[in-house]
């Protein structure tokens, strides 16, 4: 089954004052008169069931979260039971999922993005999703054609192509950090790097898999966690 996981634990520091501690910038009224939660909600309800998106973030937003997001159940706000990493969070969403359905793929967005048109969003999406169907072993992220020489974002090197179509598919020959101006404008001329998405699909058994190998000091609290979910000890 496919499953949506809204990542939506930011502080947005860098909106600050505008943003506030129990008030970050996913929960203002940015855009249209709508929070960036919400426009992210709506972005990825046309494409998952309702019953299938779930938000993980801090535990301090789980009340404004449910105030901006009335639709989804309450079970389906996940609080972090502690700040950690990207990777941590990725790591406990993929371990609930997976709780629930051995065969879930997961696609990650983030609520503090805005991404116009949406139509291109979700024929993305759902491209990355079925080539997951296809090649279950897949790690699945997305890039955007860079359009200036960003510094403030990481870019992603594109490699052979391993589908085509209206949304092709290319293998990933290496990530870059915010690169310096000559950098980016480089990257920029060359045309086989992408900004970073921050976007993913892959199946909860084959990122767990991942971090399992790659990150396994994690593992034993993420088994933990998944056997506390829904029970009195999960915040314990």
């Amino acid at each position: 089954m496919r499953h949506a996981v809204i990542m939506a634990g930011g502080s947005g520091k860098r909106l600050w004052p505008l943003s506030r501690e129990k008030k970050p910038k996913q929960v203002l009224k940015l855009v249209e008169g709508q929070t960036l939660l919400r426009k992210c909600f709506d972005r990825v309800k046309d494409i998952f069931d309702i019953q299938n998106i779930f938000v993980l973030t801090n535990v301090d937003y789980v009340d404004v979260v449910g105030d901006n997001l009335p639709e989804i159940s309450p079970d389906h706000i996940v609080a972090e039971p502690a700040i950690r990493d990207t990777a941590s969070a990725i790591g406990l969403a993929a371990s609930i999922l997976y709780q629930q359905d051995k065969d879930a793929v997961m696609a990650v967005v983030t609520a503090d993005q805005i991404l116009d048109p949406v139509d291109v969003f979700k024929a993305a999406m759902t491209s990355g999703m079925e080539y997951v169907k296809q090649n279950p072993d897949a790690l699945v992220t997305f890039g955007i054609r860079p359009t200036f020489p960003s510094t403030q974002l990481g870019y992603i090197k594109f490699g052979q192509k391993k589908m085509s179509g209206p949304n092709p598919v290319f293998r990933i020959d290496a990530f870059r950090e915010k690169p310096d101006a000559r950098t980016a404008q480089r990257y920029l001329d060359d045309g086989r790097f992408f900004w970073n998405s921050g976007l993913f699909v892959w199946r909860c058994q084959t990122i767990l898999a991942y971090l399992d190998k790659y990150l396994p000091q994690n593992t034993p609290f993420l088994e933990k966690l998944r056997a506390a979910w829904k029970t009195p000890g999960w915040n314990q």
